[in-house]
C-alpha cells in the first residue's frame, strides 16, 4: 500500500473548506467579497509544537496558491465555560 503525504492531504483540506465557503456565500447572494474575509484555522492548545507547525505549514501553503491570502492560525488557549 502506498502511503499518503500528510502535508498534501491537509492543504487540500483546507482549500476545499475555504472553497466551499465561498461557493455557499455566492450561492446566497451575499454581496462579499475575498479580501473581506479572514481566515482561522484553530490549532488546539493541547497539540505539540510540532503539529501546530504542520498545521501552520498547510495553511500557508494554502495561502501561497491562493494569491497570498494568509490564512491566520490562532490557539484556543481555553474551551471552559
Amino acid at each position: 500500500m502506498k502511503g499518503t503525504n500528510a502535508m498534501l492531504v491537509f492543504k487540500h483540506s483546507i482549500k476545499y473548506l475555504k472553497d466551499h465557503l465561498l461557493t455557499e456565500i455566492a450561492r446566497k447572494t451575499y454581496k462579499i467579497d475575498i479580501n473581506d474575509i479572514n481566515f482561522v484555522r484553530n490549532v488546539p492548545a493541547t497539540w505539540d509544537d510540532t503539529a501546530k507547525l504542520f498545521m501552520q505549514e498547510a495553511a500557508i501553503k494554502v495561502s501561497q496558491c491562493e494569491k497570498g491570502k494568509l490564512l491566520k492560525l490562532v490557539k484556543i488557549v481555553c474551551m471552559l465555560t
